[in-house]
């Protein structure tokens, strides 16, 4: 069962830690105001990219 998640996990674990990198970047180049707004919309992300994911297990067939 968790081999079924796995690829989902390192999905999100990638998508999480660019973000996190784009976040302290904006951070140090911009201010921590502008990266604030960023943290905010970081569940909105992973959420969307979790709805990606079981569209695409529901068109395959492996709900």
């Amino acid at each position: 069962m968790m081999q079924k998640y796995g690829a989902v996990a390192r999905d999100l674990a990638i998508v999480t830690a660019v973000y996190l990198v784009a976040i302290l970047a904006v951070g140090v180049l911009r201010d921590w105001a502008a990266a604030a707004w960023l943290v905010v919309g970081l569940p909105a992300l992973l959420a969307g990219r979790i709805v990606f994911h079981h569209k695409m297990a529901l068109k395959s067939g492996r709900s």
